[in-house]
């Protein structure tokens, strides 16, 4: 244990490691800063960290972490070492104005967390994310600070409880980490990533690590070799020069692997190669640029459509650069990234290093990000919790563009799909969009862009929005335009609600009035007294009929829900996910689990749990990226979750399968999978093949992880199975 003494003589060590680390030579910015450290050192006393440590360690960290970010500027220091007195201490921001100066008191004000909901829906995290947004206007020096307190946090993170490092990871890759690379701090965003992986997933995190430890050296020797030949060229030019290796990051690695299904040894782009050179004077910066990448087409093959030219037109956030892609002569592509020192600088520090180049235009990726916030407030009169996910969306997203069929050039957010861009164009086009043709080739609407593509949107008069739409799109304005769109089919909707109501209860074999369920309302949150609410809700999901039956029974039947499996039955429709019991270790509290619509948790998977009121808890897969949402969102829902499997409760599950096509195939299948060492029920099969092989998904009934396990187990040792392996839903294939 460290003694009080010795943690003094540390703090002021720190403190000197932090003003040798500013660069600020003038007297008085110096006195400021040591008047802002002996303030916030008294502030502080007495207060220590949940690792122990005396509070005042984690300010000057901060600040360590500004002077990196925005340099030689003290009244960053200041507020940096400051940002957290008002939040934790009586001082106020009008007494820091006084004391120091109207800027910093303006900073730490923005770093401000709120106390009170004044009456909001919203939760205290979407609030403060929406005033953090709202005061980049004030002064754009608070994104910088919040940066630094938050990766400060993340560095230190493992001395909170699990559920609190949960939440904190899942507001990291949510909200923080894009907002990093939205203002171009990509070795911040890195970071951040890296950090929520490794407290959100350990195991996973510590495994791609130690293999990335174990083939370091010779990843070296191989981009080390790779280089030689360009770098000898540059050298002979007399283009001053430096190379640096890159490799790709283990958040990177590990969302490929999840997003392919793929383990370490399938992932092949680990290698990257950055030149950074020193341009000459006369000769613009993006033709030197061009005249590199020509030096190395002429020593390797470049992969053509990975080329990226980002020095011709830099990103919004200011990036600039000209990436290839180059087949090296031992047969793996490697990215090249060439740019010059400025540029570089850029792409290191992002926006701050606009303060070190005042170069013409220097503030326009500042000037396109306050524009883009401020033109999102300015639409309409939103909810916090909308107005957040749209800046998410919109915003913090990096932007690509493609050319229409005219030739004109527009802006989506990276991961836009061809319906994304045909509400871009406009709504009656999106409205009535079929599919498109990108660079000449038919595509689907939810086909995914990358970026420069000529895309030629082909609709018709007779088609119609659905709701499925929105599970194509990415952008608020396409889903605001399918939204209303849909809300013209309200009637239908209510007749359709209505009518599973009304089959649910005859059912139930019970005496009902449609105007029980008024009571009901309010515990749906539903604020009319129109049953129409109600019914939509029901018909696109919002609303599960297990609840609102659960609560008919409690209300007015009084007698126990008991949901039991057919054994006369093999093949069953598609249900509803079930809702399931709690442990003994939570009956005095009563609650319900229920099984999330999106992800399919089970018992024995690695879960979150969200309690929607008093007695239903949610339970998504901790992978589940709705459930990330939640949790960065609404993270005060949280609570422990003791889910265990009961002989009575069935779950729904999915799985993916491929290989070859053969007679009895179907049969052999249902065969392994209903079985008495599987008592299973096969709920769905949607599955397609084009002679020679055939895919699908196959949607079952299991009581926990542990049997849809041993069903994939025992599918995958069919004779002509290729690969089978969990998904999240049935949707997951749409056929070929």
């Amino acid at each position: 244990m460290v003694e009080s003494h010795d943690y003094q003589e540390i703090i002021q060590q720190e403190y000197r490691e932090l003003v040798r680390a500013s660069g600020l030579h003038s007297d008085e910015e110096l006195e400021m800063v040591d008047r802002a450290f002996e303030f916030a050192d008294s502030a502080h006393k007495g207060v220590v960290r949940k690792s122990g440590e005396p509070y005042i360690l984690h300010p000057v960290a901060v600040a360590r972490i500004a002077t990196e970010l925005v340099p030689h500027d003290a009244e960053a220091i200041c507020a940096a070492l400051l940002h957290d007195v008002v939040e934790d201490t009586p001082y106020t921001v009008e007494e820091l104005r006084e004391m120091f100066n109207a800027n910093i008191a303006n900073i730490v004000d923005g770093l401000t967390k709120i106390d009170e909901l004044d009456g909001s829906d919203a939760s205290k995290q979407e609030i403060n994310y929406q005033k953090l947004l709202l005061t980049i206007d004030d002064d754009f020096r608070i994104i910088f600070i919040k940066l630094a307190d938050r990766l400060h946090n993340m560095r230190t993170l493992g001395a909170m409880p699990e559920h609190k490092r949960d939440k904190i990871a899942s507001e990291t890759t949510y909200f923080y980490s894009p907002i990093a690379e939205r203002v171009g701090l990509y070795n911040v965003k890195i970071e951040l990533e890296n950090l929520s992986l490794k407290a959100k997933y350990p195991k996973a995190y510590k495994a791609i690590a130690d293999e990335l430890q174990q083939i370091s050296e010779g990843l070296n020797d191989r981009i080390s070799h790779f280089a030689l030949p360009f770098e000898e060229q540059l050298t002979h030019l007399g283009i001053e020069h430096t190379l640096q290796r890159r490799q790709k990051s283990i958040y990177s690695i590990w969302k490929k692997m999840e997003k392919k299904n793929i383990p370490f040894s399938e992932v092949y782009d680990l290698l990257a190669m950055r030149i950074v050179f020193t341009p000459v004077q006369d000769i613009p910066e993006s033709t030197q640029c061009w005249f590199i990448y020509s030096l190395l087409a002429n020593l390797y093959t470049v992969q053509q459509d990975r080329t990226r030219d980002w020095v011709t037109k830099p990103k919004a956030n200011g990036y600039e650069a000209l990436h290839c892609t180059l087949l090296s002569k031992q047969g793996e592509w490697i990215e090249v990234q060439i740019r010059t020192v400025r540029m570089d600088s850029i792409a290191e520090y992002g926006l701050a290093s606009h303060w070190r180049y005042k170069h013409e235009g220097g503030n326009d990726a500042i000037a396109s990000f306050r524009e883009g916030v401020a033109n999102e407030l300015s639409k309409s009169r939103r909810a916090t919790s909308t107005f957040v996910n749209q800046i998410q969306s919109s915003i913090l997203r990096q932007q690509i563009a493609f050319t229409d069929s005219s030739g004109r050039r527009h802006k989506v957010p990276r991961g836009s799909t061809v319906l994304d861009c045909a509400y871009a164009l406009s709504r009656a086009i999106g409205n009535t969009a079929l599919g498109a043709t990108v660079d000449g080739v038919l595509m689907n609407l939810d086909h995914e862009i990358r970026g420069g593509e000529v895309v030629h949107i082909i609709s018709a008069n007779s088609q119609l929005p659905s709701r499925k739409w929105l599970d194509y799109v990415r952008t608020p304005l396409a889903k605001n335009c399918i939204a209303q769109a849909v809300r013209d089919y309200r009637e239908q909707q209510t007749a359709v609600g209505r009518r599973r109501v009304l089959t649910m209860v005859e059912a139930m074999e019970v005496n009902f009035s449609e105007s029980d369920l008024l009571p009901l309302l309010p515990y749906f949150s539903i604020s009319s007294e129109n049953l129409g609410d109600l019914y939509i809700a029901i018909a696109d999901g919002s609303i599960n009929l297990a609840r609102l039956r659960k609560k008919l029974q409690r209300k007015y039947f009084y007698y126990p829900l008991s949901i039991r499996r057919s054994p006369s039955r093999k093949l069953l429709p598609r249900q509803l996910p079930f809702v399931g019991q709690p442990s003994s270790q939570a009956s005095d509290e009563q609650l319900e689990y229920e099984q999330s619509p999106c992800c399919f948790a089970l018992p024995g998977d690695v879960v979150t749990g969200f309690q929607l009121d008093e007695e239903v808890v949610v339970v998504h897969r901790k992978i589940c990226p709705e459930g990330e949402r939640l949790s960065a969102q609404r993270g005060e829902k949280i609570v422990k979750v003791h889910w265990e499997s009961s002989e009575e409760r069935f779950y729904t599950a999915h799985f993916y399968l491929t290989g070859d096509d053969r007679k009895a195939l179907l049969a052999d299948l249902f065969a392994s999978v209903i079985n008495e060492r599987n008592p299973v029920n096969i709920t769905n099969v949607n599955m397609q093949s084009d002679g020679n092989q055939f895919q699908g998904v196959i949607s079952v009934s299991v009581r926990n992880r542990k049997e849809l396990e041993s069903i994939i187990h025992t599918v995958n040792s069919l004779v002509g199975i290729r690969r089978v392996y969990r998904v999240d839903s049935p949707s997951s294939f749409s056929g070929w």
